[in-house]
């Protein structure tokens, strides 16, 4: 039995999103039910998820373009990294006219209560879209089956807070006291599962499209980044949707401090009355082996 998922994304920064992106397409455990963008640039990240998703053979995946200024009004601006340079000017008209009509906060809403099973949403960028989509029906806090978030972090670097979550303070705010069944695939957990040169070749040397693609985008970043290798953040958070083997959880409560407008500090009680599950473990290379697998063909 497949498990109904939506994804929402700020792909196009960190090259971890595009390969979460195609696990979710082609992991079969997953119906991919729809994809939204989040934070700053979000028609061009609607543009790159449509043109992986068509590359990948998923063009009835549908994906919405969702809200790029915080929920405090701030404009990230226009930060692309991976992405940058894979949707062609050329290609602009045809790609927007294939995107989803609806705004992706309506997308969401409208799915995830029309969906006939309750959906997991699993969001690995910036909450705004999933804050908004919650304000405007707190109902929906009840209908999902879990709320998977890539972000925050724990144990003595907690103060310094996560991307994900200091991206949209207010957003991450409403997030974490939503009554949402929330999962948390955490900063330090998650980082530990890494890709480099290895897997880059690896996948060019396939003769899928979509392989190549996220590959020349993984070139693109660790050569901007000058970096050897990158962690995989978001694919780990996403097996969380369909199984246990790679992240180990534990139940406990969140909460959340905001020390200002941009910092939030992710707390977790082990003891407390659970209001969610936070990651506390990871097998780093099983869980490597099992992306590459599932994202190349064959």
């Amino acid at each position: 039995m497949t498990i109904p998922l939506l994804l929402d994304t700020d792909i196009g920064d960190d090259v971890d999103d595009a390969f979460a992106l195609l696990l979710a397409a082609r992991q079969p455990a997953i119906e991919l039910l729809g994809v939204t963008t989040v934070y700053g640039p979000v028609q061009e990240r609607a543009l790159i998820a449509r043109k992986l998703l068509d590359t990948a053979g998923r063009s009835d995946v549908p994906v919405a373009v969702g809200e790029g200024i915080t929920l405090a009004g701030r404009d990230p601006g226009r930060v692309l990294t991976s992405g940058q340079g894979y949707v062609d000017l050329s290609e602009w008209e045809r790609l927007s006219a294939a995107l989803h009509p609806q705004p992706g906060v309506d997308f969401l809403i409208e799915t995830v209560l029309s969906a006939p099973e309750p959906p997991v949403l699993v969001a690995i960028g910036p909450l705004t879209n999933v804050a908004a989509t919650l304000r405007r029906a707190p109902h929906l806090a009840g209908r999902l089956r879990s709320l998977i978030l890539m972000g925050g972090r724990l144990g003595v670097y907690a103060d310094l807070g996560e991307h994900n979550f200091n991206s949209d303070a207010a957003a991450t705010q409403v997030v974490i006291e939503s009554g949402c069944p929330l999962q948390i695939g955490t900063y330090e957990v998650t980082r530990q599962a890494r890709i480099g040169e290895t897997e880059r070749a690896l996948l060019h040397a396939t003769d899928d499209p979509a392989c190549v693609s996220v590959a020349a985008m993984l070139d693109l970043y660790l050569q901007e980044l000058r970096r050897q290798e990158t962690s995989m953040y978001d694919p780990a958070t996403l097996t969380l949707a369909y199984t246990d083997e790679f992240v180990t959880l534990q139940r406990g409560r969140f909460t959340l401090r905001r020390t200002d407008a941009d910092l939030t500090q992710l707390h977790f009680d082990p003891q407390g009355t659970p209001n969610g599950a936070a990651s506390v473990a990871i097998r780093p290379t099983a869980l490597v082996d099992h992306l590459l697998a599932a994202i190349t063909p064959g």
